[in-house]
């Protein structure tokens, strides 16, 4: 979305960020509220239940914001008040900041394990957290 601007090609532009912005909060609601709610999830350590809640406030957030967004891009395009364009990119930054939030926290998810590559292949192994048993050849 950085290399198409609203101005020059808003058509494109809306299209991607309204399938950016339904495809992530999609996501993020099936994995919030089925997936651990509803599948047996069961969170491993304290790191996997911080990053739970931290995810389900994020998504509530987003919502909240989506909300704002359209409420906002409504207000704008009806009555064309001062400020309300700022307010709606106001909420769209918030969206893409609780995004990358959200998938950053992936980094308590997998806060045990340690990704090690070798001659192109590719071998995962469950860690002890402190990176000791990662061997560089």
């Amino acid at each position: 979305l950085s290399f198409v601007s609203s101005s020059n090609y808003f058509v494109i532009h809306e299209v991607f960020f309204i399938t950016f912005m339904m495809t992530s909060m999609l996501s993020m609601l099936l994995t919030m509220f089925h997936l651990y709610s509803r599948c047996g999830f069961q969170a491993r350590n304290h790191w996997e239940r911080v990053s739970i809640q931290y995810k389900k406030v994020l998504t509530k957030m987003i919502l909240v914001s989506a909300g704002l967004a359209l409420y906002f891009y409504w207000r704008h395009n009806e009555f064309c008040e001062p400020f309300v364009y700022s307010f709606f990119a106001l909420s769209e930054y918030s969206i893409v900041l609780c995004n990358m939030v959200y998938h950053w926290l992936a980094a308590y998810d997998f806060h045990d394990f340690i990704v090690c590559l070798r001659c192109s292949k590719l071998s995962v192994q469950r860690g002890n957290g402190r990176g000791s048993d990662l061997l560089w050849s």
